[in-house]
């Protein structure tokens, strides 16, 4: 099982590490359940790929992604909220 890199919520920003194999979660809460995030987008797959745990149930107002790093590069994490609020971070996969 790949190892375990840590946890993003909407506060997190700039730019994080992972080695090929780690996971990173992801949890962004929204302010009220009427202004959802949408599903967190992976720039490049191929270098950071979503997974399903076919377990992970988000409370309301949580949009919840979990990532794993298969192969070096650097993908940017990315969501928006209506009205246009958006959050990114950057990962690079060594």
């Amino acid at each position: 099982m790949p190892g375990a890199a840590g946890t993003l919520d909407e506060s997190a920003t700039g730019s994080y590490c992972l080695a090929v194999g780690q996971v990173i979660d992801v949890f962004l809460h929204a302010p009220t359940p009427a202004q959802p995030w949408s599903p967190i987008a992976s720039s490049h797959p191929e270098i950071l790929a979503p997974q399903r745990t076919g377990v992970l149930t988000a409370p309301v107002g949580v949009t919840p992604g979990i990532f794993a790093a298969r192969r070096a590069g650097t993908a940017e994490l990315s969501s928006t909220r209506p009205g246009g609020p958006s959050w990114s971070v950057t990962i690079v996969v060594s």
